[in-house]
């Protein structure tokens, strides 16, 4: 497990360094944005696959689809994939019509969606090409998760609230005064889990489910004047671990010196 921490500071004072620790003195309480990333190795994946088919025919193209479905569940028991772990949707039909007599049909699509629950999750790769060569044709979303996100959001909102603090007290030590150990006011807590990985492909349907992707996120602070600050870049988590992201905006109360 690999853990970052960083801080977003936003003080609303006057543009003049003496000006803005009075004037954070006189409001009674500094504002301070903690934000902590912890990154962990997923323990299963979700896979959602497509099965088409199409005939001019409607029971040819269901019995196709059948066949196909079957040979991807087949493929997935092959791997170690539990029955529970293995989920099919009910048929999806789509009549395709002719473009010069619309009464005329001219194919039926046949579409079902397989969902395949993998616990190991180094045996990934495996199971994604032997389901697409036993019949699937379609990636809807690949989803890479933890049993215990829980436990790592609760870590990640705890590392936030130190690394707010600790801000806290460095502003607070040049000011001459000191900050409340608990935070006297909470604006906002966020917590989100993000992946590296995407789904694409020029031909992948998305319709009924979006990649989880891993994006820079972008920090700024609040400049002695009230306007946006410069803005950072923070890099992708690694290859192969899922980043629990926990952002807190808190306020701490300022104590003057024998308080």
């Amino acid at each position: 497990m690999v853990v970052t921490r960083r801080v977003t500071v936003w003080t609303f004072c006057c543009a003049a360094a003496v000006g803005s620790l009075c004037s954070v003195a006189s409001a009674r309480d500094i504002r301070v944005q903690g934000q902590a990333e912890v990154q962990v190795r997923p323990d299963h994946v979700v896979l959602q696959l497509g099965v088409e088919t199409w005939n001019r025919e409607l029971p040819e193209a269901r019995e196709e689809n059948d066949r196909n479905v079957a040979s991807v569940r087949e493929a997935a028991r092959i791997l170690g994939i539990a029955g529970d772990d293995i989920a099919v949707d009910f048929a999806h039909v789509e009549i395709q019509r002719s473009q010069q007599l619309r009464t005329v049909v001219d194919h039926y699509t046949v579409q079902r969606t397989v969902v395949l629950t993998l616990r190991d999750v180094d045996k990934f790769e495996d199971t994604l090409m032997s389901a697409l060569d036993a019949g699937a044709n379609y990636i809807h979303n690949i989803d890479f998760r933890t049993s215990e996100l829980r436990k790592y959001a609760d870590q990640a909102r705890a590392l936030a609230l130190q690394a707010a603090y600790e801000k806290a007290q460095d502003l607070a030590s040049v000011g001459g005064f000191s900050v409340s150990e608990r935070p006297s006011d909470v604006f906002s807590a966020e917590t989100k889990l993000q992946t590296w990985y995407e789904v694409g492909g020029g031909n992948a349907r998305r319709s009924r489910g979006q990649p989880s992707v891993m994006q820079n996120i972008s920090v700024s602070y609040a400049d002695s004047t009230g306007q946006s600050g410069q803005n950072w870049s923070i890099p992708n988590s690694g290859v192969g671990y899922l980043a629990v992201q926990a952002t807190l905006d808190l306020e701490f109360e300022i104590e003057e010196p024998g308080e």
